[in-house]
Order: structure tokens, then sequence, then C-alpha cells
């Protein structure tokens, strides 16, 4: 799959956790809600899966999430599991929301974890696609 064909199918990706979908380039009210709540007006949606949008096995993609986990806790970010739900050829990728995150550390956790891309967004704004590598 070459980078356009890539990042078009990031579009429509849709991000899952718990009752709240989340889309590439929309707002979403309930994740303003979640937001709201947690005293948080920024949020990144990661996963550690199949990085650099090669295919890895399970267990390989398991492990690599149980790092994440343990980074973001060191962190002290508020984060919710879910998933990014692609397209019928792509499997589910188990991810984290991350609340309270900034742009730059969304970036870099994005990069230690070799992903091409992260969803980024602010309190009332678009859910931005960010290409990273």
């Amino acid at each position: 799959m070459n980078d356009l064909e890539l990042q078009e199918a990031y579009y429509k990706t849709r991000f899952i956790v718990a009752d709240i979908i989340l889309c590439a380039d929309k707002t979403n009210a309930q994740l303003d809600e979640l937001l709201i709540k947690n005293n948080c007006a920024s949020y990144a949606f990661i996963t550690a899966h199949n990085p650099l949008s090669q295919l890895m096995p399970e267990n390989e993609n398991k492990r690599r999430h149980e790092q994440l986990i343990a980074f973001i806790k060191k962190s002290e970010f508020k984060y919710f599991e879910g998933f990014g739900e692609g397209t019928a050829s792509w499997p589910n990728e188990t991810s984290l929301l991350i609340l309270g995150i900034r742009k730059e550390e969304a970036i870099a956790c994005g990069i230690k974890f070799n992903q091409k891309a992260i969803i980024f967004g602010q309190l009332k704004g678009v859910a931005s696609l960010i290409m990273i590598q």
C-alpha cells in the first residue's frame, strides 16, 4: 500500500472507545464531554500494533500494546482502551485514547512505537490525522 492509499485507509478508520466513535476530520460531542469531565483540553488516539503499517503476529501486537500502556502509565496520563476499526482487509488494532496529552508528546509517542500516523484533537475541535513517519 503506498502512502496515499494508507492515508485514505486511515480516514476510513473508526476509532472506538466504549460508546464513543471518533473519525478523522470530525468533531465528537461525547468525546468533548469526556474531556470536560476529566478536566482535559486535548487527546490522542494511538496504537502500538503493526509498526510502520506492517502486519505483525497477534502475540507481538499484544506485547507492544502492553509496552504502550506501561509507557503511558509512567507519564501519568488518563487513558482508555479502545480499538481502531479499519477496512475488512485490515484487522482491528487495540489502541489507547489518551487524555491531556500535548500534540508534541503524542507525536513522540507515535514515533516511539513506530506508527505512521496518530489521531490528535482538542476540546471542541476536529480529530486530526497526523502523519508522522
